[in-house]
């Protein structure tokens, strides 16, 4: 049976912190579905709620504008009892900038947009949320399948996407700069994911304030002052989300901040994108021909990790191939980072096809060469096609970039053709690969959807936990079958409670359980499964195939999880780890 938590939401005055009474509000869950509406008490609180702890909460009040229902915050119920502290403007305006209506029948009240390169009614009716048959007859467009660049277009309001109520102006001004049709495409998919249109909001640690009770014993109740949904993946809602674990999402948001804080949810994805590509589709430190060779750090050729990472860029990086392939896929994800920053490239790169080429052939980007027509790979000058130069140059062995016709022929698994004589690869063949990377990540299937990990600002919190390694083994032990359970997380979690940590918070599948972990104490190390030590704990993250991953402990002498292992590897195919150590 899952925890249950309840939780009432107080609305606070925001110039004068006096609560705000009588105010009506609906609380919707993770569906949609209303399960509370009505007006404040005279204390500024809702109802009581029980719900499962995981669960978010969405809480709407009224536009006195529109009359239209708004988002005002959301909340993930991450303890027994919790009173969540949102701040509200009285009179609940929001900073709307619209035309004038004539209040005649029919007309709209409408925001204005500034036509980019690329872009298509199809593209921007989908950024605003609104029908392509709406910006025709509200701009009484004479040709709909011709728009000019620097157009000023008029957007129905009752369309827009709900960043782009709060500021028009600002959001314009986001995206001015951003001209490759690529990147406008990508912004097109913002307005399909629900949790996207929204801006990160800041979320503040839940802590204890006094004058906050429970009617059953006085004792203080957790209070989140403007507490937003814990875990900022739900927000960014990353493509190929489902695909990694949350830790690695979060790391992902992190670097995408950091790099590009203007786009960061766009660029966010797109690097999801470029990691699904270069690791086919594995996102594995370990993958690549350095480690499926067994080639050594002196190797010319070789690529390992999410980026693919080669001999070159590991020098200029200053880490060694073969450390790269032992770090978990967070650990490399360091890497990445440092890998864009080279160059200053990411002040550079403001597209998909350049995120993407920085990595495959850099060249282009540092010359600015991003046309659609430039050449990224060219065949050797009059190579015939069967010659070992045509058959070792780049342009040959990258296939997927063969997008003219007839460059790429297959019957079955059998390749009839692969490549021209004088061929090349130019920058719109890049372009339509890595855009199919991000399209088929956004969709439905590959977007995570179980968000039961909660926000916690490790940073903040000191680790006072002391675990008996000696009692949590004895536990694992003691509890463990002779076959799978299908319950390994919540065995381990018994034994970790049993050591003495609080495990308060915990996800549900093994595959999450890495912020869990470093939250009582453990830090994440390069595997050590030749050398294992007492308390040691690994994790699978999850895959299609095993969609909530692994989690066991060692007890000194084996791995155990709900079962006794042989040993650490209990599946035959191919998988990712994570190594955790007290």
């Amino acid at each position: 049976m899952n925890k249950k938590g309840l939780i009432q939401f107080r609305f606070v005055e925001l110039f004068t912190a006096n609560n705000i009474p009588n105010l009506y509000h609906v609380i919707k869950n993770e569906k949609g579905v209303t399960i509370a509406s009505g007006m404040t008490n005279s204390n500024g609180l809702t109802v009581m709620i029980s719900r499962d702890v995981g669960d978010t909460l969405y809480v709407y009040l009224k536009n006195i504008i529109t009359g239209d229902l708004k988002e005002k915050v959301r909340h993930t119920i991450v303890y027994k009892k919790e009173i969540v502290r949102v701040t509200s403007s009285k009179i609940l305006l929001d900073n709307i900038t619209l035309a004038k209506s004539t209040n005649k029948p029919g007309n709209y009240r409408y925001l204005t947009h500034k036509v980019k390169k690329g872009e298509n009614l199809s593209s921007i009716s989908h950024r605003f949320n609104c029908k392509i048959s709406e910006i025709v007859n509200l701009n009484k467009l004479k040709n709909p399948d011709h728009i000019d660049v620097g157009q000023i277009i008029k957007i129905p309001y009752k369309g827009a996407s709900s960043d782009t109520k709060k500021n028009p102006d600002n959001n314009q001004s986001k995206h001015e700069n951003n001209k490759s049709s690529s990147t406008q495409k990508v912004n097109s998919h913002e307005n399909n994911n629900k949790n996207t249109s929204d801006k990160p909001q800041k979320r503040i640690e839940s802590k204890d304030i006094t004058d906050e009770y429970t009617k059953e014993s006085g004792k203080p109740m957790k209070v989140a002052t403007n507490a937003t949904s814990p875990c900022i993946c739900k927000q960014y809602n990353l493509a190929w989300g489902s695909k990694v674990s949350c830790e690695f999402r979060k790391r992902v948001i992190k670097i995408a901040q950091n790099l590009w804080p203007n786009d960061s949810e766009n660029m966010a994805s797109q690097l999801m994108a470029v990691m699904h590509l270069e690791s086919a589709g594995t996102f594995s430190p370990k993958i690549g021909t350095f480690v499926s060779k067994k080639l050594t750090d002196d190797a010319k050729g070789g690529y390992v990790g999410l980026i693919q990472f080669g001999k070159f860029a590991s020098i200029d990086l200053k880490v060694k191939r073969s450390d790269l392939a032992k770090m978990s896929a967070v650990q490399q994800l360091d890497y990445v980072e440092k890998y864009y920053k080279l160059n200053s490239a990411h002040t550079k790169i403001k597209t998909l096809t350049g995120l993407y080429l920085w990595v495959n052939y850099p060249k282009n980007v540092k010359e600015n060469r991003l046309e659609d027509e430039d050449i990224v790979y060219a065949a050797p000058k009059d190579a015939e096609v069967t010659s070992k130069k045509f058959l070792e140059s780049p342009y040959h062995q990258n296939p997927s970039f063969m997008k003219e016709n007839d460059e790429y022929k297959r019957d079955g698994k059998k390749v009839i053709k692969q490549g021209f004589k004088n061929g090349s690869t130019k920058v719109w063949e890049v372009e339509q690969e890595i855009k199919k990377h991000l399209t088929e990540g956004i969709k439905s299937q590959n977007l995570e959807k179980n968000y039961n990990c909660a926000y916690i600002n490790h940073t903040a919190v000191k680790n006072t936990q002391k675990i008996n390694l000696e009692k949590f083994a004895e536990i694992l032990r003691k509890r463990a079958k002779e076959k799978s359970q299908h319950q390994c997380a919540k065995y381990v979690r018994i034994a970790l409670e049993a050591g003495g940590a609080d495990t308060s918070g915990h996800p549900i599948a093994a595959s999450d359980w890495g912020p869990t972990l470093k939250k009582i104490g453990y830090k994440e190390i390069p595997e050590e499964f030749n050398k294992p030590q007492l308390g040691d704990i690994y994790i699978i993250t999850k895959t299609d195939k095993h969609q909530y991953g692994h989690i066991a402990g060692y007890d000194g002498s084996q791995w155990i999880s709900d079962f006794k292992q042989k040993g650490h590897r209990i599946y035959s195919d191919h998988v990712n780890y994570r190594y955790f150590r007290m």
